[in-house]
């Protein structure tokens, strides 16, 4: 009879002991997954909206379209950029490396100001206020003047990014326009309308190193920086015929960085933060949990290789009585198992 106990006790405690194995890597796994879908949905942050990523994954067949009553867009266009990297001297590399720092720099412009950035065609750069919901929240409460305020400070930041050899010509145009998802394939958000053609048109006529706008923008451009914009005059373009124009000349910065300053200043701060977010999708994915590997889709197993190793080394570790912090099991993730474990397990049951 003892002997029958003890090999029953035995089995039980064999029991347990794969049941809470199997429950611990199923806890791990599910860590795993939203550690790997957080960072996917990073990078789609990056290429998107935030606001129509959600319907993408939902509902992957459904048209994504808005109408917009009133954005205003930004277009940046380099000039002589044949001149500034001659493609028939010039490695291909070089060019995009120009093309990638200045676009970059801008991209760190836009966000520490608000301005959502559109896309960028060959050596043009486009952005705009009044797409995202918050803005159009504010333009619907007839706040328009705000957001076109953060478009010109984004923008006279941006001019002053020029240099002796390096200019813009620049264009911003107010109006309605249609916003969605175009593609199934490498999808893209896009602006619709007329209201971006004559954008396009404003910086197409516009002098080399200035930025240029119509009546529509003129009229939301705040108090506090219409001591800024210059009647510049008519200027004929097509399909518009003769349009009344503005130039915008902001103030030149009183201070110069010469490398990072010693305290920064509330403007470098918001540039420092923008950075900060948009290469935080990109860094390393740190080998910090370890679990058996998923017979899954292939690309996904990929994201996740950096921090998964596969079913046979799990099996290896079988001989550990529970997961150590060896096995990627910390103190932390220790106090984590134990309230998914109750939340999940026990109190389910009950």
């Amino acid at each position: 009879r003892l002997c029958l106990l003890i090999i029953a006790q035995v089995i039980a405690c064999i029991k347990k002991y794969t049941l809470e194995k199997s429950r611990r890597l199923k806890f791990l796994q599910s860590l795993q997954e939203k550690s790997a879908s957080k960072k996917m949905y990073s990078i789609l942050s990056l290429m998107m909206p935030n606001h129509v990523i959600s319907t993408m994954v939902r509902e992957k067949d459904k048209v994504i379209a808005q109408e917009i009553d009133k954005v205003s867009i930004l277009f940046v266009l380099i000039t002589d950029i044949e001149r500034l990297v001659p493609p028939e001297s010039s490695p291909p590399c070089d060019l995009l490396k120009f093309l990638n720092d200045q676009f970059t720099q801008m991209d760190l412009i836009c966000a520490a100001n608000g301005v959502a950035k559109i896309e960028t065609v060959a050596e043009e750069y486009v952005a705009a206020v009044g797409v995202l919901p918050d803005d159009i929240e504010q333009d619907k409460a007839g706040r328009h003047v705000c957001l076109l305020e953060r478009l010109l400070k984004a923008a006279g930041e941006i001019m002053r990014e020029q240099t002796e050899e390096v200019k813009y010509k620049m264009g911003i145009h107010t109006g309605p326009i249609f916003a969605g998802v175009i593609g199934g394939k490498l999808p893209r958000y896009r602006l619709f309308g007329d209201t971006i053609n004559t954008a396009a048109r404003m910086m197409q006529k516009c002098e080399r190193g200035m930025l240029q706008f119509g009546t529509e923008t003129y009229q939301d451009v705040p108090v506090s920086l219409r001591s800024q914009v210059c009647h510049r005059g008519d200027v004929q373009m097509k399909g518009k015929g003769m349009v009344t124009t503005y130039t915008y000349e902001p103030d030149q910065v009183s201070e110069t960085f010469e490398g990072m300053p010693s305290s920064p200043s509330k403007h470098f701060q918001k540039r420092h933060e923008a950075n900060q977010r948009m290469s935080l999708a990109f860094q390393p994915v740190s080998f910090e949990w370890a679990s058996e590997a998923e017979e899954a889709d292939r690309n996904f197993e990929d994201t996740l290789k950096s921090h998964q190793t596969s079913d046979h080394e799990s099996s290896k570790k079988r001989r550990r009585l529970f997961l150590s912090e060896k096995d990627g099991f910390t103190d932390d993730m220790e106090k984590g198992w134990f309230k998914w474990y109750h939340g999940h397990a026990i109190c389910h049951k009950i």
